[in-house]
């Protein structure tokens, strides 16, 4: 049997390949879902899918979904990616 650990994600595999696994859900904190919530409604006001925004950012489209769920602890340059490739100030971002 084989044990992979990444972060809070178990992950066992036997000889026959079949997996077994936990997973713990982190907690959602509230400021990141609003800023999630805000980056949804500013990309779906421009009209841009979550890959093109992604694009535009330089940054992977499952950091953009990780990001507008609220899964995400989003750093301060890749609020300001974002930001530009909106075309809006980083302050409308994290309005609360």
């Amino acid at each position: 049997m084989l044990l992979i650990v990444y972060g809070e994600i178990q992950l066992f595999v036997d000889y026959e390949y079949h997996l077994y696994g936990t997973l713990s859900m982190p907690e959602l904190n509230e400021e990141l879902l609003q800023f999630g919530r805000n980056l949804a409604k500013l990309r779906k006001e421009k009209k841009i899918t979550q890959e093109e925004l992604a694009y535009l950012a330089n940054v992977d489209r499952s950091y953009i979904s990780g990001v507008e769920s609220g899964y995400r602890n989003i750093a301060l340059l890749n609020i300001l990616k974002l930001a530009r490739a909106l075309k809006v100030d980083a302050k409308v971002l994290l309005e609360y």
